[in-house]
């Protein structure tokens, strides 16, 4: 008995001894610096930002036409994928609703406001958010060209996404590409002090000709929805996780 005690905690002891009890990529710096950076210009650029992201199935309902829900459809395994979660598409107790749209305003206002209610308390609400963040994007004397709506459960997990997304005809020629852009906008909150985007252009950006995602960006997002990285963690929480 004393003999098999010994080469059983012998065995435990080499086990403890070459295994550290947390042994993610995060603590083993599989993680190369430029992603580490990138995530931390992206998602934290200040102490007081904090984590946000989405801790429980997506259950998501597209508007816009077929072309924008078959390919949405179609892209579904690759944003399941990258973002680590379920997505469900469906018509009941959607919590992600993206609209693609000619006219934001008509959407947020007319055919669009029911769909909102089902997610914001009151219309009024609805329309004062609305005009405030069109507003606030008016101020540079450019035409709104989304709106997203975001809800927040206490510990910063995401409750409800719903975004507008304004058409632009001349990404229809890569209309995959394009909804991939404007999907990805929508389903991960930047925040909104950083001065660096994602590397890839999205939908929104004037000078944009190609939509196709970098790899870089794949990974961050990726990195996001990593079950180290937790809804709340701030800017100094995520930089221990990384030494």
């Amino acid at each position: 008995m004393k003999l098999e005690f010994r080469i059983v905690a012998f065995f435990a002891f080499v086990m403890f001894a070459c295994f550290p009890a947390f042994s993610s990529d995060l603590a083993r710096n599989l993680i190369d610096d430029k992603t580490k950076n990138h995530f931390l210009q992206v998602f934290l650029p200040t102490p007081e930002d904090v984590i946000s992201k989405w801790e429980k199935p997506i259950r998501i309902k597209v508007l816009g036409g077929p072309i924008f829900q078959n390919t949405f459809r179609k892209n579904k395994n690759f944003f399941e994928k990258m973002i680590s979660r379920k997505i469900v598409i469906t018509d009941e107790n959607v919590n992600f609703l993206i609209i693609f749209t000619d006219n934001i305003y008509r959407e947020a206002f007319q055919s669009g406001s029911v769909y909102f209610r089902s997610f914001l308390k009151t219309k009024e609400e609805i329309f004062d958010f609305f005009h405030r963040t069109a507003s606030a994007e008016e101020l540079s004397s450019e035409k709104p060209s989304n709106v997203t709506f975001r809800k927040y459960h206490k510990d910063m997990s995401m409750d409800i996404v719903v975004s507008l997304q304004s058409l632009d005809t001349k990404f229809y020629n890569d209309i995959n590409q394009y909804v991939i852009s404007a999907v990805l906008d929508a389903l991960v909150e930047k925040s909104p002090k950083s001065e660096s985007k994602f590397e890839y252009p999205t939908v929104f950006d004037k000078d944009a000709k190609d939509l196709s995602v970098h790899k870089i960006d794949e990974d961050i997002i990726s990195l996001l929805y990593r079950d180290e990285i937790e809804s709340g963690m701030n800017r100094k929480k995520i930089k221990s996780l990384f030494r």
